[in-house]
């Protein structure tokens, strides 16, 4: 039995002995890089074409003002328009280009009033060429 013991204990030490040596010559256990960093696609960008249109009516009232565009009455009229454009997001701002043309159909065309010095008031036509 003094001989099982005596050799139970050799070949334990011999293992330990035998680990011990394998992980001392061992490099230093190397982690992965880490894995690089991509940012998501956003959610929400202004980046792309468009396209609209606008409507709505107008009003004026003859207040007398210094230089008068509207006739002598109150007046009303359709405004509406169009407009296109692209836009480019970089980062958080945005840059773009946008063409529009709009429409008024308001009061008389090319009567306008004035008023003098003395408060009278001058009406006045143009003339299309």
């Amino acid at each position: 039995m003094k001989t099982r013991i005596l050799g139970l204990l050799a070949a334990t030490a011999l293992s330990v002995a035998g680990v011990s040596a394998a992980s001392a010559a061992d490099l230093p256990m190397r982690s992965a890089p880490p894995a690089p960093f991509v940012a998501a696609a956003p959610i929400f960008t202004w980046t792309g074409f468009y396209v609209g249109v606008n409507a709505g009516y107008g009003w004026s009232e003859d207040d007398n003002d210094a230089v008068d565009f509207a006739d002598d009455d109150n007046d009303g009229g359709f405004i509406g328009g169009a407009q296109v454009g692209y836009n480019h997001q970089i980062g958080s701002f945005v840059v773009g280009l946008e063409g529009d043309i709009q429409y008024v159909d308001f009061g008389r065309e090319g009567v306008f009033n004035f008023t003098d010095e003395n408060g009278n008031i001058l009406e006045g036509e143009l003339e299309s060429s």
